[in-house]
């Protein structure tokens, strides 16, 4: 499997995640290795068809930004998929 690259939306460069070691499904900072500008990213995982896919931000997003964000190869919302909404207990 390829590892995942991680592009600064500065500079376009991509940096990789070859060991897997950024957690999924949060918002995470990271120095771009070429212009060495700040950026944020997310790495999410799709658990409807286990898809993942990094999301990347010029500036710090809010905490919500994660439910709005849809899976690039079956559409569904990571809201959804990931249990951001609370269901109602019986």
């Amino acid at each position: 499997m390829p590892a995942l690259k991680i592009p600064c939306p500065h500079c376009d460069h991509a940096s990789e995640d070859e060991f897997e070691v950024f957690d999924a499904d949060a918002i995470d900072a990271m120095r771009c290795e070429h212009c060495s500008r700040q950026f944020w990213f997310s790495i999410m995982e799709c658990h409807r068809c286990v898809h993942e896919q990094v999301f990347t931000w010029a500036h710090q997003p809010p905490s919500e930004a994660l439910t709005m964000l849809t899976c690039e190869a079956c559409q569904a919302t990571f809201q959804r998929s990931h249990g951001f909404v609370q269901e109602e207990s019986e």
